[in-house]
């Protein structure tokens, strides 16, 4: 799903593996100042219901993403890892602002996002 404001584009993920569509996603739309993808809960045993971790770096990438919030993890352990792995996967792998907001903490797109790592 794409939101769009005068000045900032935003792509929100639901639920869903890695797929080809991404990428064409990224083509047509150009860029997104923030995309917000499923990171958590995956399992080998439903590779088309969640992403895997490199995947989500792979998403990004065709999204031309200028940052990544995870959203649907931390909620409860389904998958077969820790509830703050991705999270961290991805703090140490993307090479984008990573925006990880508490709850109910509000973040401006665009604006820097001093990251406080409280899923540690």
């Amino acid at each position: 799903m794409e939101f769009k404001s005068v000045d900032k584009k935003v792509f929100f993920s639901g639920d869903g593996g890695y797929f080809t569509h991404f990428k064409k996603i990224g083509e047509y739309f150009k860029e997104f100042d923030l995309v917000c993808l499923e990171s958590g809960q995956f399992n080998k045993a439903w590779p088309f219901s969640h992403s895997f971790p490199d995947q989500i770096l792979q998403e990004v990438k065709d999204l031309n993403a200028k940052a990544l919030m995870p959203i649907h993890w931390g909620r409860f352990s389904a998958g077969t890892h820790a509830w703050n792995e991705v999270v961290e996967f991805l703090y140490k792998n993307v090479n984008i602002p990573l925006i990880t907001p508490k709850m109910g903490e509000s973040y401006k797109i665009g604006d820097e996002f001093k990251q406080d790592f409280w899923w540690r």
